[in-house]
């Protein structure tokens, strides 16, 4: 399922503008929508519900910026993350772990295992919104 149908800049019926692309692994719906919501005016989200369909999407389409989710119930947002990261292609591109896991020590986790940028849930928007400018501003 995605709710890209219903909420990206591709079905405002206007006319699509150059927009970086985004994938967005979720798998919780209220999240993926906020998401969605927020940033479709400036990014052309794609949104996927499982990390195994998320993998498959980066193989078929190149993204300027990866949201993963940690948690995901299939393949463990680290362990997306390292696939996604065997892929030349995706050498320099920015990924910010969205989740949950907001323990002493998780921030640390997170980047040690390849993020670029680490994120708590639940964040305030501005928050959001400036860290998926800064990830693409300082793209490698």
């Amino acid at each position: 399922m995605s709710l890209n149908k219903y909420y990206s800049a591709e079905s405002t019926g206007t006319e699509k503008k150059a927009l970086k692309k985004v994938l967005l692994v979720e798998d919780d719906e209220f999240c993926a929508y906020t998401v969605i919501k927020l940033m479709k005016n400036d990014f052309d989200i794609v949104h996927k519900f499982s990390g195994l369909e998320g993998l498959e999407e980066a193989k078929k389409n190149k993204y300027d910026l990866l949201l993963l989710d940690i948690g995901l119930k299939d393949l463990h947002g680290i362990e997306l993350l390292k696939q996604i990261k065997e892929l030349p292609e995706y050498d320099n591109v920015p990924t910010i772990a969205v989740t949950a896991f907001a323990m002493l020590g998780d921030r640390e986790k997170f980047l040690e295992s390849g993020f670029t940028y680490y994120l708590a849930k639940p964040y305030e928007i501005h928050e959001f919104r400036d860290l998926m400018f800064l990830a693409l501003e300082n793209r490698g």
